[in-house]
Order: C-alpha cells, then structure tokens, then sequence
C-alpha cells in the first residue's frame, strides 16, 4: 500500500461560471473559490489555486502538467482551446501503509 493520491485538472485562469437554459444564460456559481483574478499569466494562476485553494484544504503538490482543454464553439468557431493544468497531490502529512 501507498500513500492516496489525488488528480485535479482545472481550465486556468479560473472563471467559475454556468451556462442554463436553452439560450446558454450564463449565472454565477452560488459557490465559489473566491479567488481574486484580474488576467493573471497562467503560471501566476497555478500558484494563487495551490496557495489559496488547495494548500489550505490540506493537499500538497507532488507535480504538475499544463495541457489543452478543447472545449465546445460557438457560431463562431467549432471549438476553442483553452490552457488546463493537472495537478497530482496527496494529503498534506500522509505517510505510506
């Protein structure tokens, strides 16, 4: 047995939002990270969700990737690529069984 390990891939710069009803109405979340983005560089962006977000739930970082995150058009463009990072963590204090 090993220590658990957790995958996480979040679209960076973080833009929490939801599209509802047949026009794609676009509503804020009534939950959200509360997360302070004013255009931040990607890699600026990794670092405020682990200090802000995932270090305090208790996770560190063991590694990371960015990766593209193909999404759905619009009228348009068929599809759009945004930037996605991947993180691999474990429980801050874990040990192996």
């Amino acid at each position: 047995r090993g220590v658990a390990r957790v995958l996480l891939a979040v679209v960076l710069p973080y833009r929490a939002m939801v599209e509802a009803g047949a026009m794609g109405s676009v509503v804020r979340q009534s939950q959200d990270l509360d997360l302070d983005w004013d255009s931040p560089s990607w890699e600026e962006s990794v670092n405020a969700l682990v200090q802000k977000a995932l270090e305090p739930a208790g996770f560190r970082v063991t590694s990371f990737s960015r990766v593209p995150y193909i999404c759905q058009g619009d009228l348009g463009k068929p599809l759009y690529t945004l930037d996605d990072v991947v993180f691999v963590m474990e429980p801050c204090g874990a040990e192996a069984v």
